[in-house]
């Protein structure tokens, strides 16, 4: 019914203003509020989708009628794309999850429905519907008791864990067991991190890991610094713990000063080619302090993703006892996320955005060496939350609503193919602005899952899916008033004349016709043709 939105949109507008008609009738029926009347109103995954790990969606369902619902169905169905447009005797069968709910007349609920497992990582198609209403009264609006959503199975994220301290005990063993606990028990079995461990940077493909974690890893070179600044600002995360290797130092005689001096030569290396001043990616400049008493954690916000679990449990975040620490002076750009309790507030963890990744400095070791905080129980959920947060964004789908701009990056030389919920096939059905590609609003207007093909030649390069649903609006069915219409319609230049009747109001819409002279002139050419017609049939019989 499109209501407000529908007014609102500029080619319903140029329409109405087109119209050569003498008088445009608008009638107002007033229904009022239908008794039943449900419809989801969004659907999402409420957690990360990896291969062979269970993950949920969540949807929200609202009661747009004036009734109670005392129970009703709802279910999520799974498709791959090359299903969707088979016949139903072809498709696949994909395992589905469902849940009953109830909504009082008015309320909007969100419900999270049973966990779902899929074997394999690539695009799925996730389908919801309200399969059952009520046992005796159909839904007044069955158009919005499905929704569509496109989304991306991943593959267990790989975190390579640089040791800087290899031994009977290595930097990164607590890493490890944090981010896959069944490490030791099953090497195969499903995680959510794939932790990597080696002592260098490897030469190349770091772009093959959603993130890097340094645990004290002081023997830095420039080419490797490079390495993860380049990293950084494609998209990846970087995490840097502290440790010994940081607190090592080396004397020399400087003859300019004459005398001996001490350097720390991994934080001297730190500075020099993360830090570089303020300008690279170390979210703070660092200098040795060595502290005698201890210090815990405090974070500046649990509202953070980092810290948003533990804000009912904040006696197991401050806990953990902080033996050794650097001093560490924060960069312009920088966010200090927590501090330790000693008397000057040492910067705790610190965070940096670099390009599109992000770096997060903590002030501490991986391992046991300066803090106990990897044998409490907060470490686990900690490391974990820390690199989910830094993680670089993987491979994802769209998902659109009726209206909204559907835009792809524009690459030379390819012919686009788009194929909509109907099974239509478009040739190029997008228009160039600047770098990007926007598909045509017209080509676009049905709801349910698209693939947009790119092909070079006769050959498909690429495929992306996207999904289109209705706006949650246009489940209310509830009419618009007279003064609401008036409001839409006030672009138009009109002569407003109501009549009040029980259950209708009905508004005349009176439009001064653009069309008057070509319809005079269009008669006049109709009379001269005939005209013309007769003449010459005189003149004929006439010579006859």
């Amino acid at each position: 019914d499109n209501q407000r939105i529908g007014w609102k949109n500029k080619n319903i507008q140029e329409y109405l203003e087109e119209l050569n008609k003498d008088q445009v009738l608008f009638v107002l029926h007033n229904l009022g509020t239908n008794a039943n009347n449900i419809g989801i109103t969004d659907l999402k995954l409420a957690t990360q989708c990896r291969a062979r790990l269970p993950f949920r969606f969540s949807a929200k369902i609202k009661n747009f009628g004036t009734q109670d619902l005392d129970r009703g169905l709802l279910k999520v169905s799974i498709l791959k794309p090359e299903d969707y447009w088979q016949k139903e005797s072809r498709k696949t069968l994909w395992p589905s999850t469902s849940t009953t709910f109830s909504l009082l007349a008015g309320e909007e609920k969100l419900i999270s429905l049973p966990p779902m497992i899929l074997e394999k990582e690539g695009v799925y198609f996730a389908k919801a519907s309200i399969q059952k209403i009520s046992e005796d009264d159909e839904d007044a609006l069955p158009l919005d008791n499905v929704r569509f959503f496109a989304f991306v199975v991943q593959r267990s994220a790989r975190i390579l864990l640089v040791d800087g301290e290899v031994g009977e005990l290595s930097e990164t063993d607590f890493l490890r067991l944090a981010l896959n606990p069944n490490i030791l028990d099953a090497k195969d079995a499903p995680s959510l991190f794939t932790p990597i461990r080696r002592t260098t940077l490897p030469e190349k493909d770091l772009e093959d890991y959603e993130a890097i974690v340094l645990a004290n890893y002081g023997n830095l070179s420039p080419l490797e610094a490079q390495k993860l600044e380049d990293y950084v600002q494609k998209g990846g995360g970087l995490v840097i713990f502290l440790g010994e290797n940081f607190r090592r130092k080396t004397t020399y005689f400087d003859s300019q000063k004459g005398k001996k001096v001490e350097e720390y030569p991994a934080v001297k290396k730190y500075n020099l080619y993360l830090y570089r001043d303020g300008k690279g990616i170390l979210p703070g400049k660092l200098k040795w302090m060595y502290r005698k008493t201890y210090a815990n954690l405090a974070p500046k916000s649990y509202s953070h993703p980092l810290f948003h679990f533990f804000e009912n449990y904040k006696d197991r975040l401050g806990a953990p006892r902080f033996d050794k620490y650097l001093e560490i002076h924060p960069a312009s750009k920088a966010t200090v996320l927590a501090t330790f309790t000693d008397a000057s507030g040492t910067p705790a963890i610190l965070e940096q955005s670099y390009g599109q990744g992000k770096v997060l400095l903590f002030n501490t070791s991986a391992d046991r060496d300066w803090t106990n905080f990897p044998v409490t129980q907060a470490y686990l959920i900690f490391v974990r939350s820390m690199v989910s947060y830094v993680a670089k964004k993987s491979k994802t789908t769209a998902n659109y609503l009726i209206g909204q701009s559907l835009v792809f990056p524009w690459k030379e030389g390819y012919e686009l193919e788009l194929h909509s919920p109907m099974g239509d096939e478009m040739i190029n059905p997008v228009e160039k602005k600047e770098d990007l590609l926007v598909i045509k609003p017209e080509m676009a207007t049905q709801i349910g899952f698209y693939e947009l093909r790119w092909r070079l030649g006769v050959e498909v390069q690429k495929k992306d899916y996207f999904s289109i649903n209705r706006q949650d609006i246009e489940g209310d069915l509830e009419s618009s008033s007279e003064e609401e219409t008036k409001g839409y319609l006030a672009p138009l230049t009109l002569d407003f004349r109501s009549q009040d009747e029980s259950r209708t109001k009905e508004i005349s819409l009176k439009i001064t016709p653009k069309g008057h002279l070509w319809s005079h002139f269009m008669f006049l050419a109709f009379f001269f043709l005939l005209f013309e017609i007769w003449l010459a049939y005189w003149f004929g019989a006439k010579d006859k």
